[in-house]
């Protein structure tokens, strides 16, 4: 069976791909060596800024990839997926492939555990899921670790009010979520790493 490796995005820095990002992607490029059929799957949509877009996060870790891994780039289906703004959508587009292929997602130290509870609720038992935990920079370890642990404590009765396989009214109720974030009717909780 063959394998997606899913780099989930993260906000770019001035459209460049940030250390946390960089150990996501160096991970991907282990892998990538150690599974020389995967597809490297590139997620992380372009954002906004003064109403133009910007470079797409999978877009600025192609052109990463291409500088410090081009052997990558000759030996790997690469497929960006440039649209989904949050983790939630990223793992339900990963639904497309669950059944078909074994999946490996690379996420960041600390975030990996919220990510393992969207998988159990969006992509349940019935897909193989594997979740590499990137190292984070020493800078901003102590509060990523913070942060994603406030994440997870809202996250984990959030997600156990739905039935498991309910992808659809989890992607709803975060599209909302985002929605009142962008008209300020909701504050998302989040640091400048």
């Amino acid at each position: 069976m063959d394998r997606i490796v899913a780099c989930l995005g993260y906000t770019l820095q001035d459209g460049k791909v940030p250390p946390i990002l960089e150990n996501r992607l160096r991970d991907c490029a282990r892998l990538c060596k150690k599974y020389p059929h995967a597809t490297l799957l590139l997620m992380g949509h372009a954002p906004y800024h003064h109403g133009r877009a910007t470079i797409s996060e999978a877009r600025a870790m192609s052109d990463h990839i291409e500088k410090y891994y081009p052997w990558i780039v000759t030996s790997t289906k690469i497929i960006l997926e440039e649209k989904t703004t949050s983790t939630v959508e990223q793992i339900c587009f990963l639904r497309k492939y669950a059944g078909s292929r074994r999946i490996v997602i690379v996420a960041s130290k600390y975030f990996s555990r919220r990510v393992r509870w969207y998988v159990r609720y969006i992509l349940q038992e019935t897909a193989d899921v594997q979740i590499i935990s990137s190292k984070v920079p020493r800078g901003i370890e102590r509060k990523l670790a913070v942060l994603e642990s406030e994440k997870l404590q809202k996250t984990k009765p959030w997600l156990r009010r739905h039935k498991k396989g309910d992808w659809r009214a989890i992607l709803q109720e975060q599209g909302e979520f985002q929605e009142g974030v962008k008209q300020g009717r909701v504050v998302a909780p989040g640091i400048a790493l």
